[in-house]
């Protein structure tokens, strides 16, 4: 049997067991399930669409898995109506505290690289009237040498693509000709398609998949009978209030600008909540390591991404380089140990080449060996390490979008 019939197999026998034992199953629930898996949702949905028995219901809003010929008032009396309904309410609950815990993992991130990399700033959840391009407020916001990096951040089931209102979301916060503008944003989700990131990569929108769903503990521990009951608890990382700079412990309600948290702040007193960021990450440790590790490989990643933005009246060749450099490092990123130098470098160039057809007129060997001096200026700014002679490797990081396999 392919692996392609065994996803498939496997997908049709949780669900006709899920819809047989309970009437109806969410949809949502079940791709969520599906992917302690390793089982893109894309997949799960063509495997049921394509189950002659199973066919989808919305009731409510949700819509739900069940066999051919069940009515809205079955499900409506079916226990796991109420229970889909309580995990709706769940995730409308647990918005913000994404938010706040993406700010924290910036904020370390910034702290151990702030000064190692002249002018960069970073920013909460604000517009500072950086931005007047857009109306938009980001989650937070980076800034980096010659260009803007707002934050936004998506913590609920969708599996995104170019379809949903994030994508439009992204553009809004993305370059402006008009205002002559540098802004290259980052997303921080869930989960999202590769065509999804590989469309926002070519408008240098970096996404970061946590494969998490974060909850504030009082929200999680209210709910937390529901997420059990459709089999995601595994998915969803219970977080507590995090101590701010200023010594209070706050949430997601207090962190957002639209919203009045327990604290009720000023907007000044807001910034003297949130700032400055070393002061913002005594609890850091309460965020998921992989989670950070991965909002990590993502702010590294898109410093790499400047360096070709910033190369536009330099040589021909710091230009081949820095491309040579982003390829070598997203493939030291998805390593797990350091990799030899020059074998990284070897591979970088050959990444590159592949691409950018122009290459092939340059001089490889001087490529390559600006590529090596790269390497050098990035240890100092700390966006990667030398852990041994011969050897590189991401600071501390991740590839802020894994490979899945079943």
């Amino acid at each position: 049997m392919s692996v392609r019939n065994q996803i498939e197999s496997h997908i049709r026998q949780n669900i006709e067991t899920r819809v047989g034992d309970n009437t109806a199953w969410p949809v949502k629930g079940f791709k969520l399930e599906m992917e302690k898996y390793n089982i893109y949702q894309d997949a799960t949905g063509i495997a049921v669409d394509n189950h002659s028995g199973i066919e989808k219901l919305k009731v409510d809003g949700n819509t739900y898995y069940v066999e051919d010929g069940t009515d809205e008032s079955e499900v409506k009396d079916s226990e796991i109506y109420e229970v889909t309904e309580r995990f709706r309410e769940f995730l409308d609950k647990s918005g913000l505290i994404a938010n706040l815990s993406a700010y924290v993992a910036l904020c370390k991130v910034y702290s151990e690289i702030d000064g190692a990399i002249e002018q960069m700033e970073l920013h909460p959840e604000n517009n500072f009237n950086m931005l007047f391009f857009t109306g938009r407020t980001p989650d937070a916001m980076i800034r980096f040498p010659g260009e803007y990096n707002p934050i936004e951040v998506y913590n609920g089931t969708d599996f995104l693509n170019e379809r949903t209102d994030k994508y439009d979301q992204l553009m809004d916060l993305s370059d402006s000709e008009d205002y002559h503008i540098e802004s290259s944003p980052i997303l921080i989700n869930r989960r999202s398609e590769k065509e999804f990131k590989d469309e926002l990569l070519e408008r240098n929108v970096v996404v970061i998949d946590t494969d998490y769903i974060l909850a504030y503990s009082d929200i999680h521990s209210r709910y937390e009978d529901a997420v059990k009951r459709l089999n995601v608890n595994s998915l969803v990382h219970e977080v507590p209030r995090f101590e701010a700079a200023n010594g209070d412990m706050i949430d997601g309600y207090d962190y957002d600008v639209s919203e009045d948290g327990d604290h009720d702040y000023s907007d000044a007193e807001r910034m003297d909540a949130l700032r400055p960021p070393e002061d913002m990450i005594s609890d850091v440790d309460n965020l998921p390591d992989d989670y950070l590790k991965r909002v990590r490989g993502g702010v590294q990643l898109q410093y790499v991404y400047t360096l070709y933005r910033r190369a536009t009246n330099s040589t021909s060749t710091r230009r081949a380089a820095t491309l040579v450099m982003q390829e070598t490092y997203n493939n030291i990123l998805r390593a797990n140990t350091a990799v030899d130098r020059d074998t990284a470098l070897q591979d970088g160039w050959d990444d590159a080449e592949d691409q950018y057809d122009w290459l092939n007129q340059m001089n490889k060997s001087n490529i390559i060996d600006e590529a090596d001096n790269i390497v050098d200026e990035m240890e100092e700014e700390k966006i990667l390490t030398v852990p041994q002679s011969g050897k590189i490797s991401p600071r501390q990081a991740t590839h802020p979008a894994p490979t899945f396999s079943f």
